[in-house]
């Protein structure tokens, strides 16, 4: 599996809702598996020597409101190693593990690689939430870091076990309403509404269903 983060550096970052463009799409990554994907950055700002990399679930919270819980953190790693971040050294804060997944629906995989403005010290390395809070205090939390360029993402997306056919990912092309439904968070919305968008993510998602 082979995937690229978009350009650091490219047309301004969408914003939270917008359909992501089609290149930002990858095809899957299977729930319960512990070896990261493929992953590159291209287009690196000129002059950054540092990057942070985070993935998360963000269908496994536990209630609408929370903080998705991170699959990986990886803080501080070399420029030099962005055509190979899967194996780059760096700050580990939590080790990749693969998802978790409880229930039959699709799951959101927001891979995310940041700039840093500086080494992220020792004294915040020691757990995500301190890490997320030296994030927050350079802009790199939210909308800061979208409107500013500061951070790129790349969705996939999991299912809890492998379908007995073949499957294969929805492209924009192919389904233009695809993005624009798995880039909606569900924020605020009741379980039931939550359980009927992800069916429709299904739909889309799986185009070859037995």
């Amino acid at each position: 599996l082979n995937s690229s983060f978009i350009a650091l550096q490219s047309a301004p970052l969408k914003r939270a809702g917008d359909p992501l463009p089609r290149h930002a799409y990858s095809s899957r990554v299977l729930a319960g598996q512990n070896t990261p994907p493929i992953l590159r950055a291209t287009a690196i700002n000129p002059g950054k020597q540092l990057m942070l990399l985070t993935a998360t679930d963000e269908d496994s919270r536990p209630s609408p409101s929370a903080e998705a819980a991170p699959l990986w953190a990886v803080a501080n790693i070399s420029v030099a190693s962005a055509g190979q971040l899967q194996k780059a050294r760096g700050d580990v804060v939590v080790p990749y593990q693969g998802p978790d997944i409880q229930d039959e629906y699709i799951h959101r995989i927001f891979f995310r690689v940041y700039e840093q403005p500086s080494r992220v010290p020792r004294q915040d390395l020691g757990n995500y939430g301190q890490l997320r809070r030296w994030m927050s205090r350079h802009a790199l939390v939210g909308q800061g870091a979208r409107n500013g360029g500061k951070m790129s993402e790349l969705l996939m997306t999991a299912v809890r076990k492998r379908p007995g056919s073949t499957v294969t990912v929805a492209s924009v092309a192919a389904n233009p309403e695809f993005a624009g439904l798995i880039s909606t968070g569900h924020r605020g919305h009741r379980p039931s509404q939550c359980k009927e968008r992800r069916r429709k993510w299904q739909e889309f998602v799986f185009l070859d269903r037995r």
